[in-house]
């Protein structure tokens, strides 16, 4: 659990599970199971992806060290740049190395 502090100032990412309606939770199912992903599916994958890592959580982490932040803006601009499913795949492969799941 977070500080309540940080809690007021830093705005925790939106999860993907959390949306009632729209097209990014059927997005997100549609690549967890493998499914070809429309180009309309990723950009919606990589609009969530780059508000998941751009949240200012992932600055908040005082442990942090030169490395990681550097690992982090490196995050924050590979998900601007997916535009296929192998894109999406590196993205997350290198997010969960650091300890990042937003899926």
């Amino acid at each position: 659990m977070l500080n309540p502090t940080i809690q007021a100032v830093v705005r925790l990412p939106g999860f993907w599970r959390h949306e009632a309606f729209g097209e990014l939770k059927p997005a997100v199912e549609a690549y967890l199971k493998r499914e070809t992903l429309t180009l309309r599916q990723i950009a919606l994958v990589r609009a969530y992806l780059c508000q998941w890592i751009g949240s200012g959580i992932w600055d908040a982490n005082g442990a942090a060290g030169f490395i990681d932040r550097a690992r982090l803006r490196d995050l924050r601009q590979r998900a601007g740049r997916i535009v296929t499913v192998a894109d999406i795949d590196e993205w997350l492969a290198l997010a969960l190395n650091e300890g990042i799941d937003p899926l």
